[in-house]
């Protein structure tokens, strides 16, 4: 959430807040509380948004990290092993294959590390009848495999994260927006209350009044007040 919908934001519950205490004055005129009840739902919404929002891809993607540097990390011992074992054996296609180091491993992408992976897990199922005299015994290359499936299943949670934050941003702009229309339909709404409850509307102007929080210099913290245009059709 930006600065300027954290003013927003701030704003809106001000409004809330004075409905809430009194709701009864309010409820006079029979479309505000339809109104205010789509304001308050759409307000719950945007919070929902932004825990989504703040806890982010960080978490997840530490773990995801973390995985993928352990695997990382056997498999270059095991590539080492492969390749002293291809040289035994004069297996130039094996040796190429496991010609591998640090650097190499740590620099490719997301998709050709795992796929990097997936076929060291296969080139040792398939040599496993000869390589338990290696350094590459039946334990080195069970956990490798565990740690692959390890890998592979959580591969994916920071890029389920990072579609939860996208949809999530896209939620609250609409509920932002459908906030500022109903808002103006309310401001529409209240202006029978001028003569009926002074109070009451000069309250709600009040209320309806975003202050800058960002003390921009030159300021005189009002960002924005209640609009006179008509209200601009919802989001769907």
């Amino acid at each position: 959430m930006n600065l300027h919908e954290s003013n927003k934001v701030s704003m809106y519950d001000k409004v809330i807040a004075l409905y809430n205490q009194e709701q009864a004055r309010f409820s006079i005129h029979k479309r505000v509380p339809i109104v205010m009840g789509r304001i308050i739902a759409a307000r719950a919404e945007i919070g929902n948004c932004e825990a989504i929002l703040s806890a982010g891809t960080g978490g997840k993607t530490k773990v995801k990290t973390a995985t993928r540097d352990d695997i990382s990390e056997q498999a270059v011992i095991i590539f080492g092993d492969l390749f002293e074992y291809a040289d035994d054996k004069n297996d130039l296609e094996l040796k190429s294959f496991a010609d591998q180091n640090d650097s190499r491993i740590n620099g490719l992408n997301e998709v050709a590390h795992r796929n990097l992976m997936e076929a060291l897990d296969k080139k040792l199922d398939a040599l496993s009848a000869s390589l338990d005299d290696t350094e590459i015994t039946q334990e080195v290359r069970t956990n490798f495999k565990t740690s692959l499936q390890s890998f592979i299943q959580k591969s994916g949670v920071a890029g389920t994260a990072r579609t939860d934050v996208t949809s999530a941003r896209e939620r609250m702009t609409k509920q932002f927006q459908n906030i500022d229309h109903d808002l103006d339909v309310l401001d529409g709404l209240m202006r029978r209350f001028k003569r009926s409850d002074a109070d009451l509307h000069a309250r709600y102007t009040s209320a309806r009044v975003i202050i800058d929080r960002g003390g921009a210099p030159g300021g005189d913290g009002v960002d924005d007040v209640p609009p006179d245009n008509p209200p601009a059709p919802p989001v769907q």
